[in-house]
């Protein structure tokens, strides 16, 4: 048991904060969002909040038109996923 905590907080967060990092500079997004990132780190009802406003935030809008072929989109012979899955 100690091995899994000693891997989650040596090797797991410092990579965590490091992508969290890029994405806010990626999306220009206000460092507010990246405290609030850190700190879903460590309380994990944060996270739920966090995701569903980053989801708010990144994702396009859609219509109910739209939703309906959302994960998959006929291109020429074959189905496939949308560019921003891939």
């Amino acid at each position: 048991m100690d091995v899994d905590g000693l891997a989650h907080g040596i090797v797991m967060y410092p990579l965590y904060m490091i992508a969290s990092f890029n994405m806010v500079l990626k999306f220009r997004l206000p460092l507010a969002l990246l405290l609030l990132m850190l700190i879903a780190g460590f309380f994990p009802g944060v996270a739920f909040f966090l995701e569903y406003r980053m989801r708010l935030r990144l994702l396009p809008r859609r219509t109910a038109g739209q939703m309906s072929n959302l994960w998959l989109e006929r291109r020429g012979d074959r189905l496939c996923a949308p560019g921003w899955i891939l």
